[in-house]
């Protein structure tokens, strides 16, 4: 799944059905961060949540692409990713149960 340019409180409802729905489709799940510019403490939680629930259900999830650096920032500030990470301009890690 694809996420938007913001994923920020202001559309956090609608990104979150929006994985969710993703994890009841697809058989291998991932997120694609590339076209993420903006991202709040809103859409850390989503992903942190979106893990959570895969890992529950006992699913790898895939976090992947090139963020804007901005957007890497926040991530590795909220502890989602190290700073290797968001210095080397692109996200590519797994969750595993």
């Amino acid at each position: 799944m694809k996420l938007d340019r913001a994923v920020t409180v202001e559309n956090a409802a609608r990104i979150g059905r929006s994985m969710l729905e993703a994890l009841e489709r697809e058989s291998e799940p991932g997120v694609d961060v590339s076209d993420v510019q903006e991202i709040d403490l809103a859409g850390v939680q989503l992903l942190v949540a979106y893990a959570r629930e895969c890992l529950v259900r006992s699913i790898p999830v895939r976090v992947a692409g090139k963020a804007a650096p901005t957007a890497l920032a926040q991530l590795a500030a909220a502890g989602f990713i190290g700073a290797n990470d968001a210095s080397s301009g692109s996200l590519d890690c797994a969750f595993r149960a």
